[in-house]
Parts: structure tokens; C-alpha cells; sequence
């Protein structure tokens, strides 16, 4: 691995911690609006990746709250990510290979790494490579593995 997370612009990432899902999610969708208000921002693709268990709750608490704010976004699963590109995509961990975007919400990063399976630190390596310009990266609680210091120094 690199010595530090970048963005493939050479920018660190955020890096948050919140007491509860509602709070991640909440603080991910008026992050992604302060982006789109932004004659930049506007234009960029972005997604936001997340655990299985958030798909229901994503759907209530960011993609309902975007398109009501006149932020076109959509639950996308497989193909329909490449499809929903000109959107902000919500989706799983599992269905960005291969895709980039210039701003990456990484969310839940704490539950996947949970299983400390070689697969879970692919999936959450594969999501933090996707952004170009900008990459914020989320947890719920504070865990003894992302708040471990070797950890810690890739984005400090």
C-alpha cells in the first residue's frame, strides 16, 4: 500500500467519525450539496459506497433528501452504476470496480473492516481508490482497528 491515502489529484482524504447512521448520512448528503453548489462541483461525478446493511437507510436518508434538494441521485446495483454516472450513485462496496469518480463518499469503512478478512481490506481498498479530486472516508464509533496508529498514518 502507499504511504498515505490520496486522491488521484494528491489530496488527503476527510476522515470522520460520527455516534450514529443517521449522523453519517446526514453529514454525507449536505457535504455532497456543498460540492454540487460549487461551479466545480457541479459537474463531477460522485458516489457514495456502502456496507449491504446501509442500502435501506442510504435510501431514506440521502438518496430521498438529494433528489428532494434538486440533486439527482440513485440507488444503483451492478450495471446500473455505470448507467447512473451523471447522478450522485449510492452503492455497494461490491459494484465500483473498475469505475472512477471525482468525489467518493466511503461509508461504514469501520463495519467492513469489522470481518478483518483479506476481502473486507480489498473492498475498502477498491472504494478509497476510486476518487479523483475528492475522497471522504466514515465510520460509526470509534474501533480498535481504525483507530490503530499504523492505520492512522496513512491519511495524517
Amino acid at each position: 500500500p502507499p504511504k498515505r491515502w490520496f486522491t488521484r489529484k494528491g489530496d488527503t482524504p476527510t476522515v470522520s467519525t460520527f455516534d450514529s447512521h443517521e449522523d453519517e448520512l446526514s453529514s454525507v448528503a449536505e457535504e455532497i450539496s456543498r460540492i454540487r453548489n460549487t461551479d466545480e462541483g457541479r459537474l463531477w461525478t460522485v458516489a457514495v459506497i456502502v456496507p449491504d446493511s446501509y442500502e435501506a437507510i442510504a435510501q431514506k436518508l440521502l438518496v430521498t433528501p438529494l433528489n428532494d434538494f434538486a440533486i439527482d441521485a440513485a440507488w444503483a446495483v451492478n450495471d446500473k452504476v455505470r448507467d447512473s454516472v451523471h447522478k450522485v450513485v449510492v452503492t455497494k462496496y461490491n459494484n465500483i470496480v473498475g469505475l472512477e469518480f471525482n468525489a467518493v463518499f466511503v461509508v461504514g469503512v469501520n463495519e467492513i473492516l469489522a470481518s478483518q478478512t483479506q476481502s473486507a481490506v480489498q473492498s475498502v481498498w477498491v472504494a478509497i481508490s476510486r476518487a479523483q479530486q475528492y475522497l471522504n472516508v466514515s465510520r460509526i464509533d470509534s474501533d480498535p482497528i481504525f483507530d490503530d496508529s499504523a492505520l492512522q498514518s496513512y491519511w495524517n
